[in-house]
């Protein structure tokens, strides 16, 4: 599946999410209804994705923790906050690179609306 409809598929499962349930819940549980949500429609999906960093000789396992992976393609970061700031979309951008990917969504749950709550980032985005 290409990306455009992957990120079709989660952001359609998301806004299911968001009409459900509304803004108010932790982001782990968001993490996990989308996970449901996106495991009913078959895709290969990883959850909290524990990667190391490399730095000269030193490998520093577990260093960071990727919210959902999606069919090898996509990076998903699941927040709930007031504002998504800068360094929210420096987070989605660092996991791009440390996975040597392009593409990357930043999903804000705590929105009226959960259109102004789906960011695409991509490795040269923002």
């Amino acid at each position: 599946m290409n990306v455009s409809d992957l990120v079709r598929l989660v952001t359609e499962a998301a806004t299911k999410i968001h009409g459900a349930i509304g803004p108010g819940c932790f982001e782990t549980t968001y993490e996990e209804v989308l996970y449901y949500e996106l495991s009913k429609k078959g895709l290969l999906l990883e959850r909290e994705v524990m990667m190391p960093v490399l730095y000269e000789r030193l490998v520093i396992n577990d260093a960071f923790k990727i919210d959902m992976l999606v069919d090898q393609q996509l990076v998903i970061e699941v927040v709930a906050v007031d504002k998504v700031l800068p360094v929210h979309f420096k987070v989605v951008k660092g996991y791009l690179k440390l996975l040597k990917l392009s593409n990357g969504l930043l999903i804000n749950f705590k929105t009226e609306s959960l259109k102004d709550g789906v960011h695409r980032v991509s490795d040269g985005e923002k």
